[in-house]
Formats: structure tokens, C-alpha cells, sequence
């Protein structure tokens, strides 16, 4: 049996798992729900900013935030 094994214990984000278990979803669209959660909240959240944090270009990361716009999770104005 293949098991996880972490050492996190400090500086982690929490989330629901509701998220992990929305077929709706791409894993993509989940990686980036998980990356938005861990943002301080001061940050300024921009496609080209979030796409900086990955090797995912804007139109990567912006067809994972219409993903999650979509399906509720996430309130994006422009």
C-alpha cells in the first residue's frame, strides 16, 4: 500500500474537502483554489500575478478561474 508521509506541521493552508470531492473540477482548477487560499489577504490578486507563482501561463490559470467561477467557488471581478 502507497502511503503519503508529510512533515507539515506549521505555515499550511486549510481548506474543505467539498472541493476535492466537485467533479466538476479539473485538478487544475483545484491546485489553484489551494494557491488562491494561501495568498495573504492583502494580496493583489491579477491573472499575470497568480500565473508568476507557477509555471501555468494566463491562460492556464485564467481557464482554472472560470472553472471555479462557474461552479460557485470563487467571486472574481474585474
Amino acid at each position: 500500500m502507497n502511503r503519503l508521509k508529510h512533515g507539515v506541521d506549521k505555515d499550511f493552508t486549510v481548506t474543505t474537502n467539498k472541493i476535492f470531492h466537485d467533479k466538476r473540477l479539473s485538478l487544475k482548477a483545484k491546485g489553484l483554489w489551494v494557491q488562491l487560499l494561501s495568498l495573504d489577504e492583502g494580496w493583489n490578486f491579477s491573472v499575470g500575478g497568480i500565473a508568476k507563482l507557477s509555471k501555468d501561463g494566463r491562460d492556464a490559470v485564467q481557464s482554472a478561474i472560470d472553472e471555479l467561477v462557474g461552479c460557485g467557488w470563487l467571486k472574481w471581478e474585474h
